[in-house]
This record gives structure tokens, sequence and C-alpha cells, in this order.
């Protein structure tokens, strides 16, 4: 394991991730007899496109889809991305350039498109113009504290052969559980093979950790900066037309903030901190009724007023994904519908629910067939909302779900 990839391979083994590798979800609950939505396409956002992948995408006021899409780097190693554009039909309109890796992007009330990615924002016409652009908030409070993140980076550094350690006896002790079953289930066998692969790479990784030299006053510098660029990342991105509200990593640890900034992307200032979030991600969106927030690692959905105090927050973890939120980091993303119903996204069992905005479910939408695993499952839906429409981000697809037709009766009937 080379030298300057030891801090992302250690953020690997915090708390949430362990606890995402360690429970694999059991299957969830059928709710196909009760789903109001069915999947009948995929729109392939990259299918002409070699080299390109998509991150993130949203709806504009009329319909189109707007896909973000990292198109590889720069001379000097700076990402690099370009917006696609594609009607609801999943035709493809219109490409323009954006001088960073799109990772979160959003429609505006005023149609305006914002668009975050490589610790800056940009506004932009829906035809590509650009309009504003800014330094992300959080970006100035990394660079003038680079000695916080030192630190932590040294703290890491110090504490990587415990970590490896403490992961290796959590899933040997799970592997010895699994083992004294008489009678495992297929659950079981599976948790045993991917517990396997697992204590295998980690014990490999703290082998190869042991044999390194300690890192140079260079070396931990490099690492530094790499932290840095790193943490700069921008989960999400949205507006309630009066204000900026951009989720980012905290400036030391694990969790995630949320930051307000005016129109203009000026006068940031720090408003929610100690958001507990896995696989990078922290999806907040901001309407009238408020900033909602999937904070996947608790399983719930949390609304704040625009200064951050907590309004009210929902749900709970669920494996069979009925009464609550299943696997073991979601919701993970979340949208709005009409009146401001609130739609969240499951990663893994591609779930999608509906609720009033003060919590009450409303509907289950149905489940997107999508390759599982923790990560981004952005979703929005139409303006009538007959379509919704879900992030496959490993296969780069935007996955559409319909209204299920209904018969004379007024039954759901098969398409």
């Amino acid at each position: 394991m080379k030298a300057l990839g030891l801090i992302v391979m250690l953020s690997l083994l915090s708390p949430l991730s362990l606890k995402a590798e360690l429970s694999l979800p059991e299957r969830e609950a059928d709710i196909s007899e009760k789903s109001t939505h069915e999947q009948v396409k995929l729109i392939k956002v990259t299918e002409d496109k070699a080299g390109f992948k998509l991150n993130t995408f949203c709806l504009t006021g009329d319909g189109d889809i707007l896909a973000g899409c990292n198109t590889g780097s720069d001379k000097e190693g700076n990402g690099t991305g370009v917006i696609r554009t594609f009607d609801a039909e999943g035709n493809h309109l219109r490409d323009w350039k954006v001088p960073v890796d799109p990772e979160a992007i959003n429609v505006a009330p005023d149609g305006t498109v914002l668009v975050a990615g490589d610790g800056r924002l940009f506004r932009y016409s829906t035809t590509g113009k650009l309009i504003q652009e800014a330094a992300a908030p959080h970006y100035k409070d990394l660079k003038s504290n680079a000695d916080v993140v030192r630190k932590e980076v040294i703290e890491q550094l110090n504490s990587r052969g415990v970590n490896y350690d403490s992961a290796i006896e959590n899933y040997e002790t799970r592997v010895a559980d699994l083992k004294k079953k008489k009678e495992p289930t297929e659950i079981d066998k599976r948790r045993l093979k991917a517990f396997g692969r697992m204590l295998k790479t980690l014990k490999e990784a703290r082998d190869q950790i042991s044999e390194q030299p300690k890192l140079s006053e260079e070396e931990i510098d490099q690492q530094v900066v790499r932290m840095i660029k790193y943490k700069t990342g921008v989960s999400s991105i949205s507006s309630d037309g009066n204000n900026i509200f951009v989720a980012t990593r905290a400036l030391k640890g694990h969790g995630y903030a949320i930051w307000r900034t005016d129109l203009k992307f000026k006068n940031a200032e720090q408003i929610v901190t100690g958001l507990s979030g896995c696989c990078g991600q922290m999806d907040v969106q901001a309407d009238k009724n408020g900033i909602y927030v999937a904070e996947n690692s608790r399983h719930r959905v949390v609304c704040y007023d625009t200064d951050g105090k907590e309004q009210l927050h929902w749900g709970k973890g669920d494996r069979k994904g009925v009464e609550g939120f299943s696997s073991c980091c979601n919701p993970m993303n979340l949208c709005f519908g009409k009146n401001g119903d609130v739609y969240t996204a499951e990663s893994s069992s591609g779930r999608i629910k509906r609720f009033d905005s003060k919590g009450k479910l409303i509907d289950y939408v149905g489940d997107v067939k999508l390759v599982p695993g923790c990560k981004k499952v952005s979703i929005a839906v139409s303006q009538d909302t007959d379509r919704i429409y879900m992030l496959d981000i490993t296969r780069n697809h935007i996955i559409v779900m319909q209204t299920k037709p209904t018969d004379v009766e007024g039954k759901t009937a098969t398409r």
C-alpha cells in the first residue's frame, strides 16, 4: 500500500464504515402490492462517452434531466466535468463543460443551476452560461486550519495499526459466531463469505503497514494536502430562494456540517454540525418548509429552520424497510414532490417512500432494481409526480419509475 493512500484506507475503518460492512442486510419485505410506481426504463447517461463517470443529477422545472459527470482531470490533476442534458425520455439534448468534478447539482427556485465540486460553487443558466462562482464556504476554513488537519493526519497515522487490529478483531468475532451455528441461513452464509474476504484484505493491509518506514515530514505534508482535498468535497447544494445551503465534511473527524450563504455565495455561516453520515453521503435539500437532511447513519430525516434549529425528525432502523429505513445507513437521499411531500431513497434496496412534510408515511413508491451497496442514490420527482428518477451510480444509469396503470375499477393493473 503506498504511503499517500493510507489516509483514504484508514478513513474506511471509521466506526460507521465498519457498521456498514458488518451489517449485511436481510431481505427487505416485499412491498410490490402496495407500491404506487414501477420501473419502466433506464437512461444510460454515459453510453456514448467512454471515460465519463456519472456523479449526480437533478431535474429542471421543464422536466429535463441535468446529469453531472466526471470527465477526467487537467494537467494539474484537478477534476474536470460536464453537465449532460436529456429530455424526460432520455434523449440527449446538449452538453456544457464545468471546470471541476461535479459532485452536487440542483436547480434553484429561480430556475438557475447550482453546481458544486472540488471546493467550489457555481451558478449557471440551464444552457450552461456561467453566472457566478466562488470558493465553497468550508474551503477557506480548511486552508486556514492546515495545522488542525495535519494533527488529524498524524493521529490517524499513529493509530493505523490499532485501527486495523480492532477491525480484524471485529470480523474474527463475527466469523467465529457464524461458524458456531449448526444450521446457518443463506444470509449467514453470505455474511461468512463477505467477512472472510474483508479479513483477508485487512490482514494484508496491516502487514504492509507494519513493514513501512516512518513517514518523513515531506510525506506527511503530502498527506495533509491529500486530506484537505478529500475534505473539500461538497455532498449537496440547494436553495430555498433566499439562501444557499451546502453540506460538507467537518474540519476534523468523520462528521458533516451545513453552511448557509446568501444568493451570491457570500456571508457564509456554519449553521449545523455533528451530522452523522456514511459512504461520503450527506444529502441536504431546502424548500419553504425548511432544510431537510437525510442523516443516513442515524436512520432518520431531520428538518431544520434556516438558522439551523431542529424542527422535527422521523425514522428508525428497520431491516425489513417497512416501518423504518433498511440496511446500515439510510435514507441516503431525498427530494421534494407536490405540496412539500418528502421522497426518500434507500441504497442497497433501492426503496423509495413518500412522506408528508411532517414525516407521516403516505405511500410506498416502489423498489428500484439497482446494483446493491452503500452509495449515493439521488432521486428527483417530475412536477406531476408521474415519474420518479433514481441514480444508479455504479452503472452510470438513471432509472425511471412511472405511476402504475389502473383498470376501469381503479385497481392497479400490470403494464
